[in-house]
């Protein structure tokens, strides 16, 4: 996880001690920065999902910075590599499969730097039949050598993807149900099996869109008022959250909160978004900086220039278009699957 939060937070219990036991008092917890390692992907491009695995034991600040660890130095990568994951992978593996899995680090690496072109990454297919196997090999590996790998103890696995929206959006009509459209498009998750707490916790992000009627030649911008938001987000449990301000305006932009944790576990919705969808014009996933640095403004050097340049070219491809407004919420699957049964009366009406 990052610095900034998107509204999933892991909350770590420690292992209650006898006395705590007798005393019947709360076991302590904390919100926690884990740290975390890539382990598999599924599918490729936008719409394919990463599998991470964390490991909440190594959890702990950096020393000079003083922010949460979250990315695991090489040395003990390696260390999980050749001593849990290879080792575990060639135990639930079948021997049809041995000459395609038994390596060492050092061979798969050689193997996987054959060219420039090549990225220095080896995959290996996993059955996912042999996953369950797989995490029983594990936990039996750490738990056989607990002085060299208890760190890697209590490790758990969160599967990511992000940018299917657009394949799974459709216009609100009363028949209309993204959720089965997303079963159908992604059926290598089993998201009834996901959607039950006793298998884990499944998250689900639910977009819903207000757009100008495409059939108005006049090009309009939807903006959300500040106002209106507040009172919305306070009826609904929200945290005070953050507010963008559009422009120069005062009462019109977009907001973001958490929900109140007491209430957010009783309706089961964490995070709340709602944004103006003119944003898109300058959006550019991944960069941290919009607009240049304030030295180059000051410099007027190339830069400068460059990014005035590409800021008018957007603004002006932008000034026959037209740009509604779009309000997401985060919460478990059953919460989302509830919300998507009254959501087309609700967000179906035209103003």
């Amino acid at each position: 996880m990052g610095h900034a939060l998107n509204g999933s937070q892991f909350v770590v219990h420690f292992p209650q001690s006898h006395t705590l036991i007798l005393q019947r008092r709360v076991d302590p917890k904390v919100k926690a920065f884990i740290a975390l390692c890539n382990l598999r992907k599924i599918g490729e491009g936008s719409g394919s999902f990463n599998i991470y695995v964390f490991w909440p034991r190594m959890r702990h600040r950096n020393d000079l910075t003083g922010r949460w660890a979250t990315m695991v130095p090489v040395e003990i990568q390696s260390c999980w590599l050749t001593q849990v994951l290879y080792p575990a992978i060639i135990a639930s593996s079948n021997p049809d499969t041995m000459a395609y899995v038994n390596y060492t680090l050092d061979e798969w690496t050689w193997k996987a730097g054959n060219n420039k072109r090549f990225s220095g990454t080896k995959t290996t297919v996993l059955d996912s039949n042999k996953l369950k196997d797989l995490q029983k090999a594990m936990n039996h590996i750490i738990k056989d050598n607990p002085d060299e790998l208890d760190m890697f103890g209590s490790f758990f696995f969160v599967a990511d993807t992000r940018g299917i929206k657009g394949s799974t959006s459709m216009v609100v009509s009363e028949d209309c149900n993204p959720y089965k459209m997303l079963c159908k498009n992604y059926p290598s998750m089993d998201w009834e099996y996901m959607m039950d707490r006793q298998n884990g916790q499944l998250l689900m992000d639910l977009g819903m869109a207000f757009h100008p009627d495409p059939r108005d030649k006049e090009p309009r911008i939807g903006l959300w008022r500040l106002d209106k938001l507040h009172a919305s987000y306070g009826a609904a449990g929200m945290n005070s959250g953050t507010i963008h301000h559009f422009n120069t305006f005062s009462n019109y932009g977009a907001m973001q909160s958490e929900m109140n944790a007491t209430r957010a576990a009783t309706v089961q919705l964490s995070f709340r978004s709602s944004y103006n969808l003119n944003f898109e014009i300058v959006r550019r996933p991944g960069a941290e900086i919009y607009f240049c640095d304030v030295s180059d403004a000051h410099d007027m050097n190339h830069t400068f220039i460059s990014c005035l340049d590409g800021f008018e070219k957007m603004f002006m491809g932008a000034t026959q278009k037209s740009y509604g407004v779009r309000e997401e919420l985060r919460g478990s699957g059953a919460a989302i699957k509830e919300v998507l049964l009254d959501a087309p009366k609700v967000v179906g009406i035209s103003i």
